[in-house]
């Protein structure tokens, strides 16, 4: 198990600093819950389309979500919705 932590964690730091290497692939930044005092800033990479269903689109983005709070969060999950004023197609 420890092992297995490690490894991970190691996956984590070394493709996190991959993506944070080359900013200009940065096409949005959301600092959430608010711009005045963020406690998460989330880096989404280029939205490419994966497929549409029922008039929806499917989109696959790399995400660099960094904690800009003193507050050390120990776990979390994350499910992000966007919605497009113009319509896609």
């Amino acid at each position: 198990m420890n092992r297995y932590f490690r490894l991970l964690l190691i996956f984590a730091l070394l493709a996190g600093t991959t993506f944070a290497k080359n900013k200009s692939d940065v096409v949005m930044v959301l600092l959430w819950p608010n711009a005045n005092k963020p406690t998460l800033k989330l880096s989404f990479g280029k939205f490419q389309q994966e497929g549409m269903y029922a008039g929806q689109f499917s989109f696959v983005s790399d995400v660099l979500i960094e904690n800009v709070s003193t507050k050390a969060i120990p776990r979390a999950s994350f499910t992000i919705q966007l919605l497009v004023k113009t319509k896609c197609g």
